[in-house]
């Protein structure tokens, strides 16, 4: 059988926004950024007091490259179950946005993750100002998955956004739940690059 592991999948872009030439103001990843500053600014003030745990933004994302994603135990930030169904569909929006970055498949896969989750168990967390121009990081965690994106390195113009799902990341998990049902051989699996 096929095993298939999307996760994490990690998009970045150095420069954010193209500054000259024919592809000026192009901005790579500009919608994973510009759906959370209009979900940020739609809340109310106590909401963003929640959401916001500092002015100054992290400086990257917090689970890097690590071997297996772990940030926090009790997630931080906003909980979703503060939100009305307005301010519900713009983070909806923003999940979205990155559940779309694979396969149709995949996404209907995520979407129906995420709809089947728990309000009180979504959270979203900010570091840094609202205002556009400036330097961002933010994330979407569920029990299931976590979203970062940041953009402050180069002045706020060098961005990095990954998805990661707690189970099955570098596809671990699903490897560890094949062995367990199947019998292999000495010398089994051989892993091949994807072209």
């Amino acid at each position: 059988g096929i095993i298939v592991s999307s996760t994490p999948a990690f998009f970045g872009a150095n420069p954010h926004r193209v500054s000259e030439g024919p592809d000026e103001n192009l901005r790579v990843l500009g919608e994973e950024e510009d759906k959370a500053r209009q979900f940020i600014r739609i809340l109310t003030e106590v909401q963003r007091e929640q959401a916001i745990l500092q002015d100054v933004p992290y400086f990257d994302i917090l689970t890097l490259a690590d071997k297996r994603a772990q940030l926090v135990n009790e997630p931080s930030g906003l909980s979703a179950s503060n939100l009305n169904s307005e301010q519900f569909r713009y983070l909806k929006l923003l999940v979205s946005e990155y559940a779309g970055n694979g396969s149709a498949n995949l996404e209907a896969s995520r979407m129906k993750n995420f709809d089947q989750t728990p309000r009180e168990k979504i959270f979203f967390a900010w570091t840094g100002v609202i205002d556009p121009g400036q330097g961002v990081y933010y994330r979407v965690q569920t029990p299931h998955f976590l979203i970062e994106y940041a953009n402050t390195q180069s002045k706020g113009n060098h961005s990095h956004t990954v998805w990661r799902d707690w189970d099955g990341d570098f596809g671990q998990d699903i490897l560890a739940n094949h062995y367990q049902k199947t019998d292999h051989g000495i010398g089994e699996p051989t892993f091949r690059a994807a072209r």
